[in-house]
């Protein structure tokens, strides 16, 4: 995204008048009666802020990516699939790990960021957790839960943080809904290192009693707002009105609302929260109103611009019947669905495809179907949608022409789904127990009890365990471990273990083409007996043909793989992982395209991996710049030769302050001579290997994976022949390895 651009957007500060609202929607019916219709990575950034780019990367779509390994908000992103691609297979049988007691329930879905699980109870407290162990990192208490017995109904008792709060990685914040005594809503953002509060405000707008409007959704971060969605209570009692809620994410402005043009009633209540499009617009429904005779602006899918204006809705012809008979939309969040299609199914049973950008007003649907009572938030991937019934959990299909085809339905899980590692997972909430179903035909492929369960609760994937918030706090299901192709990483200060040239590595002298040399790895260079694989960089230097290199575990003259490739009288480098082979060796052949040809050969160790769980484990990260010493970012102006300088890998938050190692990608540019970098743990003017070698006036890249130093800095030292030379240098970081 480096390179673009984005235009301002003036926001609208007010709260949308009931009356402007209906006329609008009233409008919107009249019209709806059909839809309408090789660079090497180095550019030289635009002058977009910082904030916009990171904002993009939010709304690059429904599903759009967190990292991987992260789960920031309910159901893993601002499209609230609840695909987690990088999960396991599932393997079975499910075996209990962890469970932690917290202060209170917790109805709030799980989240992941960097590492770090995060739960919310009713006891009005965030956790940080330790989502390998069950270890509590850190607790904030927010304020004193509403006891229910001083709430004209209700049936949560307390009533703390209910919605699902949400991490912005735009700001750093974490952020939660708080209904603390008074009662009040409170808005907190949180550290998400040390639980301080950064800031907080009241949510309640003027004029709604606090004691009526309840605050479940789950929380959505996008276009600079932390958006908040309210309803009532159970048994919907008092005055309420429906309202969706925008305060910007960094403290400072003022809010900004939509309220359901109803007398009373039309809540936004659903658990999934709102779901946000790739333009940033939200999507939410609406429950039943208090209105059978005028159309109010319940029962209903609305899209809002991310100011909060009303742009398109829908509401099924019997809006009327619906709301009478309470058998309205707002029991599920919409789902958004690739080729533009928007499916929701409500209390009613009957499921409906609707226009994304056009939703068709009242009885505008594209198709419909009999699916089953939703709640919650669904599953979707790709045209597959998993629909949290009552009591059941079930299969539909959207078809590229918006048609609307029920599959399997099971009875053994009913819960709001999740995908990942070939099932979907869905807790039983009457049994108290986890379940992962076959996406392809509902069968159940295993089970195991968690205990006493909110209503509407929804598991987190994460690594190789699933999450479950419970009555009592927070448990863990793992999968069966595989000890034989698990491993964890060990970094190391990078160390020159072969050198052709002087005989390190006991290999003299330049190799052969076709001829396979075998060198130890374990006890060289601090990697010790039982590594299994190693990190590191492999050079040709000398080379009197172009050709390739090859290094495995296994020594053979005819590769039919390559390592590095490389012309004539050009030092190159790679940086590999690679298993070791039998007593801890590797094999390197370097294959000419005719016979006579020699090369030396470089390998620089840079960590090692063991297995069992005594290392790190790997995180992996969306791309992110850390440094780019052309406009100062981590450090400022280019490199003179021999002169190591250091920057902050942690400084930007993208690492985390427990990291031990990162991968990332090394990049030179702008050198006035050839020469090579090093990047490792600690400065040095006089490195004794190499991470990048280049000639002058060619940009090059190479992947590392390198320790990081104390206070999470790394160094890096050009090195010229002569001095005087300068050379421009950039990193991007890919991910961290911690414990």
């Amino acid at each position: 995204m480096v390179g673009s651009t984005e235009s301002s957007d003036p926001r609208s500060r007010g709260r949308v008048p009931g009356g402007l609202a209906l006329a609008l929607l009233l409008l919107a019916t009249l019209v709806a009666a059909g839809p309408s219709n090789s660079d090497l990575g180095v550019r030289t950034p635009s002058a977009r802020p910082a904030t916009a780019v990171a904002h993009a990367a939010v709304l690059s779509g429904p599903g759009a990516a967190a990292p991987a390994a992260d789960w920031p908000v309910y159901h893993q992103n601002p499209g609230r699939t609840g695909e987690y691609p990088t999960f396991p297979t599932f393997a079975g049988p499910l075996a209990a790990g962890w469970s932690t007691a917290l202060d209170g329930a917790v109805y709030a879905e799980p989240l992941v960021v960097n590492g770090t699980a995060f739960a919310a109870t009713e006891g009005d407290s965030v956790y940080a957790i330790d989502p390998g162990s069950g270890a509590i990192l850190w607790r904030r208490n927010l304020g004193t839960p509403v006891p229910l017995s001083t709430l004209p109904c209700g049936n949560i008792d307390p009533l703390g943080i209910t919605g699902t709060p949400a991490y912005d990685p735009v700001t750093g914040s974490i952020f939660a809904v708080a209904e603390v005594t008074g009662p009040q809503h409170i808005l907190f953002a949180l550290d998400p290192a040390t639980g301080t509060v950064r800031w907080s405000r009241v949510v309640d707008l003027a004029g709604d009693d606090p004691r009526t409007h309840q605050q479940r959704p789950a929380l959505a971060v996008a276009n600079g707002y932390v958006y908040i969605g309210f309803g009532g209570l159970a048994g919907d009692c008092g005055q309420y009105v429906g309202e969706e809620v925008g305060v910007p994410a960094s403290g400072v402005g003022a809010t900004i609302s939509y309220t359901v043009p109803t007398s009373r009633e039309g809540a936004i209540w659903s658990t999934g929260g709102p779901v946000i499009d790739a333009a940033g617009n939200l999507y939410v429904s609406v429950g039943n109103g208090a209105s059978t005779t005028t159309y109010d602006g319940t029962d209903s899918v609305l899209e809002l611009s991310p100011t909060l204006q009303l742009l398109s809705f829908f509401a099924p012809s019997t809006w009327a019947a619906d709301n009478a008979g309470d058998a309205d939309l707002g029991s599920l969040s919409p789902v958004l669905v690739p080729g533009g299609w928007v499916f929701i199914a409500g209390k009613s049973g009957t499921g409906y495809v609707l226009h994304q950008g056009s939703l068709g007003g009242i009885g505008g649907q594209v198709s419909s179907a009999t699916v089953c009572t939703g709640f919650g938030g669904a599953a979707q991937s790709g045209g597959t949608i998993y629909v949290p019934c009552s009591g059941s959990l079930r299969e539909v299909q959207v078809g590229t022409n918006g048609s609307l085809t029920p599959g399997w339905q099971s009875a053994a899980a009913g819960g709001p789904p999740v995908i990942g590692g070939g099932a979907v997972w869905s807790v039983n909430t009457s049994a108290g127990s986890l379940v992962a179903l076959d996406p392809a035909t509902g069968a159940t492929l295993g089970s195991i009890a968690v205990g006493a369960v909110p209503h509407f609760v929804s598991p987190t994937l994460w690594q190789d365990r699933v999450l479950v918030g419970t009555m009592a706090g927070i448990s863990s299901v793992t999968m069966p471990s595989v000890p034989s192709t698990r491993s964890t990483f060990h970094a190391l200060t990078p160390a020159r273990i072969l050198d052709t040239r002087n005989g390190t590595g006991g290999i003299s002298g330049a190799i052969d083409s076709h001829a396979a040399r075998t060198f130890g790895v374990t006890g060289h260079g601090g990697v010790p007996t039982g590594a299994t694989a190693v990190t590191g960089n492999l050079t040709v230097t000398g080379q009197t043909s172009n050709g390739y290199l090859f290094i495995g575990p296994n020594p053979t003259d005819n590769p039919t793989s390559s390592t590095l490739n490389f012309p004539v009288g050009d030092d190159r480098a790679n940086g590999v992982t690679v298993a070791l082979g039998t007593g801890g060796t590797l094999s390197v052949t370097f294959v000419a395209p005719f016979p006579g040809p020699v090369a030396h050969v470089i390998f620089d160790v840079t960590g090692y991996f063991t297995p069992d769980n005594t290392g790190a484990t790997y995180v992996p990260l969306n791309p992110s710049r850390l440094l780019d010493t052309r406009n100062g970012a981590g450090l400022n102006g280019p490199f003179g030769s021999h002169s190591a300088r250091a920057f902050a890998a942690t400084a930007t938050g993208v690492v985390p302050g427990n990291a031990t190692a990162v991968t990332g990608n090394l990049t030179v540019t702008g050198q006035t001579s050839g020469g090579y970098l090093f990047i490792g743990p600690v400065a040095t003017n006089d490195p004794t290997s190499s991470t990048l070698n280049f000639p002058v006036g060619d940009d090059r890249a190479n992947g590392v994976a390198v320790a990081l130093g104390a206070g999470g800095t790394l160094g890096v030292t050009f090195v010229a022949p002569a001095p005087g030379p300068t050379a421009q240098v950039i990193f991007d970081v890919t991910g961290y390895f911690a414990h």
